[in-house]
Formats: C-alpha cells, structure tokens, sequence
C-alpha cells in the first residue's frame, strides 16, 4: 500500500537548519529526509521521489539553483513542488528561481507558522496535481478504449453492409432464374414439350441447388457469428473426408465432364473440426468446378509443412488477377463476382466462411492464380493436439 504521509525533502549545508526544520516538520506528522548539499539531494532523489523540497541556494558543491534547473527539466521529477529557503539578503535572487521554476520560498531566520502554512498549501496542491493527473489519465485510457469500441463497431457495421451486400447479390440471380422458369412454364404448360420440360426442370434443379448453396452457407455464417458454432477439434483421416466430400458433386463434374481427383493418400490424418473442414472442401471444391472448363481437371492433394497439413485444391480453370486473388477472402473489400465458365453464379460468402474456419484452427488460407492458367487454392490444418 502506498505510503499516505507526505515526504519532505530538506537540503541544507548548516546542520542545525536541518534540525531545526525536521523538528518543525515532524510535530506535524510530516516524513522527512535530509541532504547536506545539491549533489548529495540529487541521490537521494534518485532513489525515492519526496513530495516536496526545502532546498538551500547558498550550498557548496551544487548550489540551489542548480538542483532546481536539473529537476524542473525532467519529466520524472518537474512536478515536485520546491520551495527556497533564503536568507532576507537573498530575496532578490527569487526572480532567478522562479524562473527555473521553484514554486515557492521562505526566509530565514523561520517563521514556524509560515513555514507550516506554506508548505502544507503546496502539499495540498500536489496532492490536487496529482489527482487530475490521475484522472487524466483514467480518462485518457477511458477515450482509448472508447475509441477501439468505436473503431471494432465501425467494422462490424461494415462487414455487416458487406454481408448483406453478398447476400442480395448472391440471392438475386438464382432466385430470379427460379421464377423466370416458374413463370415461362405456367405460361407455357400447354406448348412445352416432354424433352423442353426435361431441360427446363434440370435448368430449375440447379438453381434450387445454387439456393440451397447459398442458404446453407449464410445459416453456417449467422450461427458463426452468433458463437453458437462450436469448435470441437479430433483426429480424422483426411482423405475419408474428402472422398465424402467429392461424392456431393459427382453429377457436377459429370455434366461439365471435369475429372475431380483426390490425390491424398489414406492414412493422412489432421487434427481438426471435422464439419468446419467439411464446409471448407464443399466451398472450394465447389468454387473450382465454377470456373474450370469442360474436360478440365481439379486434383486435391496434400504435404506434410512442419506442423501443420498444406492442402492444395488446383483446377485447370480460368484463374485470376492478382487484385482479385488478394481480396477474395475480405468481407470488407467489394467482390466483383464473374460468372462460371457454363454461366453459374457464385456464393462470395463462402471463401470468407472458410477463411474464419481455417483461422479457427490456426491455419491460413490462401490462392495462388494467373489469368487463363487456372488456380491453387491453399490452407494448413494441424497435424495433431
């Protein structure tokens, strides 16, 4: 616990003045310590800050002004108040130390009242410094804080605008599909053909699927964001789940006649949440068939990187520029989604998704791209607890 009792620093080269001072200082429950000259204050300063100086001017080795001009000037010790202790003959020499800044002085031969009314005024004065000072400071740290909640709400208002933005974007053409084929075939129930209907019903089929996409990965996004998704890490075998995984887009691949490859070996296993990593190869996998060509090829594989599990995700596609592959896993940076290579819209929530996933797991993802060249889609996993 802080000591409550004011300390009072005298610095005098006469001893009797020290003693005559501490006596005065001491009947009135003052802490005191002394030094017989401005070198020997400066030491005892060092180790212990006082709450007020009696200093001497007149003094061998280093006189008073100096003591004065060396604490004023610097910022662990200028708030010290300091009263000079001066002889009547001397009291010229005050407008010097008010200039170097002392607060205060009194005269000798002392006036014990004077003495006593001064020095507790400076100390009550210190104490009131101090105070504000404090205070200040609370209030500082008070409008820092203020200032990151302020900053942390401003995010989350945009990521907010961001994921509404993706939302409507993303909801907009799948659902406008559905009720464009809805509409033409009411209208048109009694002139379509077996075959017309056939196409017009796998036409309907995949935009059903592309809402499906889109829900499941905004129900994923809102139950994330709320913490109610809860992370709950195991040894799995990586490539049971990717096999799982692939079989959700066997009639994909086969329509746009892709070749969907798992090339990582049985027995590789991760530590990780087995659904979080679930959406993760659903969102890419799916990403992938989107832009690679027909007759193209995707192959996932994997290597072992230190600690962690590097998967690598890599289509014959139509890649990126270097700006898109940048901004691709940034809820607050604009998405200028393209289209698929058969026309198929994107769900630009879902490479967000997975990029808080991977972070959940202390992993990174990432996309290496070139235009026309296809892309690499890239995250680590743990290897193990």
């Amino acid at each position: 616990m802080k000591n409550t009792i004011p300390h009072i620093l005298i610095v005098d080269d006469i001893g009797e003045n020290l003693q005559v001072l501490g006596n005065i200082l001491s009947k009135e429950g003052f802490d005191t310590s002394f030094a017989l000259n401005g070198k020997l204050a400066l030491s005892v300063i060092e180790e212990t800050l006082p709450d007020l100086i009696l200093l001497d001017i007149a003094m061998p080795v280093m006189d008073g002004f100096e003591v004065c001009r060396i604490l004023k000037s610097s910022e662990r010790t200028r708030e010290i108040p300091i009263i000079f202790l001066t002889a009547k003959t001397e009291v010229d020499n005050m407008v010097h130390g008010f200039s170097l800044g002392a607060d205060d002085y009194v005269t000798k031969p002392f006036n014990t009242l004077e003495l006593l009314a001064r020095v507790k005024a400076h100390i009550e004065l210190k104490k009131s410094k101090d105070t504000i000072l404090e205070q200040n400071k609370e209030l500082s740290n008070l409008v820092n804080q203020l200032s990151k909640s302020n900053e942390e709400l401003n995010k989350l208002n945009a990521s907010k605008d961001k994921y509404f933005s993706i939302i409507a974007h993303d909801l907009k053409g799948p659902v406008g599909n559905l009720n464009s084929f809805l509409n033409f075939m009411t209208d048109q129930s009694d002139k379509i053909s077996k075959e017309e209907f056939q196409k017009d019903l796998i036409l309907l089929q995949s935009s059903s699927k592309k809402i499906k996409d889109l829900l499941e990965n905004l129900l994923t996004w809102s139950r994330s964001q709320r913490g109610d998704i809860q992370y709950n890490p195991d040894n799995f075998d990586l490539q049971r789940l990717i096999q799982s995984n692939m079989l959700l887009f066997e009639s994909s691949v086969n329509n746009k006649k892709i070749s969907l490859l798992n090339k990582v070996q049985s027995g590789i296993a991760g530590y990780f949440d087995y659904e979080m990593i679930k959406t993760v190869f659903r969102n890419l996998i799916s990403n992938a068939i989107k832009y690679t060509n027909t007759n193209g090829s995707i192959t996932i594989s994997s290597r072992e990187v230190d600690t962690f599990i590097e998967i690598t995700i890599e289509d014959t596609g139509t890649g990126m520029n270097y700006s898109m592959s940048q901004n691709l896993f940034r809820i607050d940076v604009k998405h200028f989604s393209t289209d698929g290579t058969n026309g198929e819209k994107g769900t630009g929530l879902g490479l967000i998704l997975c990029k808080e996933f991977i972070d959940k797991h202390g992993g990174k993802i990432w996309v290496e791209s070139e235009e026309g060249k296809g892309s690499k889609f890239k995250f680590t996993i743990p290897k193990s607890k």
